[in-house]
């Protein structure tokens, strides 16, 4: 994904992906500089022949790959490459707290150490409005030992939107990405927790941000609790 490629506070999540992988010894590969943007945020923004240009040119590279499935830690790629993309794509597309979720129950990645945080989850719109992903994340979150889990106010297909994705915090940073995300953090912080949890990283730059403007809570992303309790 592009976030993670470009956003130096991002990129680590990438790396998380490498080490949770190896660690559970999965066979995986990327694309390299064969991989181009998913198109999410230029479909949302209403391109569509532009972002036709890129499904047709992310499709013939991933389908040329021996790949069974398709992971992507992006919830935007992830709702894109399993919204428009599907039909055309050989492999199963899954979100990285999907296929970790599956890891942690066959027993191919463990998480052993205690992790001494308080979090609350934070729901990505386009991983759970769009695409359903609830209980996965959370699954993952209550087999970590030492973590003390919180849930929010409005959680799952009701959670606030923090106004990061489709082109919203573009043309918006202001008076609605920063705002929504100050209101989103306030509800994180009634919970008692010290750790923001998401598993996107529009949101992480979006919250991440209005916290650190702010003062209050840590934002992560999930992977960097799960590495945190992987030998």
């Amino acid at each position: 994904g592009c976030t993670a490629s470009y956003d130096p506070e991002i990129q680590p999540v990438a790396r998380e992906v490498v080490r949770l992988l190896d660690a559970a010894e999965v066979d995986f590969g990327i694309l390299g500089k064969n991989e181009i943007c998913c198109g999410s945020t230029i479909l949302r923004v209403g391109d569509r022949q532009n972002f036709e240009k890129m499904r047709v040119k992310n499709t013939e590279s991933l389908n040329a790959t021996s790949a069974k499935t398709i992971v992507t830690a992006c919830a935007g790629c992830f709702s894109t490459l399993k919204g428009e993309y599907t039909d055309d794509l050989e492999a199963e597309v899954l979100h990285i707290v999907e296929f970790v979720d599956e890891l942690i129950g066959e027993g191919r990645l463990k998480p052993t150490r205690e992790v001494a945080r308080k979090v609350t989850y934070h729901d990505p719109c386009h991983l759970g409005r769009y695409c359903g992903v609830y209980d996965a994340p959370r699954n993952i979150l209550e087999s970590i030992p030492g973590l003390e889990f919180e849930e929010m106010e409005r959680i799952r297909e009701w959670a606030w939107c923090c106004a990061a994705g489709g082109g919203v915090r573009t043309a918006f940073p202001e008076e609605m990405a920063k705002w929504a995300a100050l209101l989103r953090l306030e509800e994180a912080a009634d919970t008692g927790a010290d750790t923001l949890v998401t598993a996107c990283p529009f949101c992480e730059q979006n919250l991440g941000e209005a916290t650190r403007a702010s003062g209050g809570l840590e934002v992560v992303d999930i992977l960097k609790i799960v590495a945190e309790a992987v030998e």
